[in-house]
């Protein structure tokens, strides 16, 4: 729900406009899917080390080219981005993971989360992303996790955009 808007100049794009997104993806761990959260989040069962997440995941922090870390068909020639943070919280049943950076590949947050899970899980290993380009091995995070279970949190602008009234 928008909490506030705003007018802003005819150049103003919603999309290239922004300089930091976040999205977060939302886990639930519980032993059986929750009919309530199912829309909403994405069933991860069993235990996960997060100690072991939170070390993959400050591997992928900072200013790297995330070329296996996006759909193959991504039309962007550029793949480098920079990651601000990736933060994993919750409590009981649930954890949420949100990563912010300058931009995302197609997919690329889907990904992500699915090889951090992976490392929760002891199916991957926190070193073997530490160089996000993979050395042309692509990540097979993306089991599992669903586009409808992502949402993006806030964009920040370059600039305060207003439009002379």
């Amino acid at each position: 729900m928008p909490l506030w808007a705003d007018q802003v100049d005819n150049d103003f794009h919603a999309r290239f406009s922004v300089v930091r997104k976040t999205y977060r993806y939302t886990l639930y761990r519980g032993a059986m899917p929750n009919l309530f959260l199912y829309r909403f989040s994405w069933h991860v069962p069993g235990e996960l080390s997060l100690s072991a997440m939170r070390e993959a995941a400050a591997h992928l922090v900072g200013r790297h080219d995330f070329s296996s870390f996006c759909a193959s068909s991504a039309s962007q020639e550029d793949k480098v981005r920079t990651i601000y943070r990736i933060d994993l919280a919750g409590a009981d049943d649930q954890l949420a993971i949100e990563v912010e950076g300058n931009g995302f590949l197609q997919y690329m947050v889907r990904i992500i989360v699915g090889t951090l899970v992976k490392v929760g899980e002891g199916r991957e290993v926190a070193d073997r992303i530490s160089d996000p380009r993979g050395e042309g091995s692509q990540p097979s995070g993306g089991d599992g996790t669903s586009t409808r279970l992502v949402s993006l949190e806030r964009r920040i602008s370059a600039r305060v955009w207003r439009k002379s009234c």
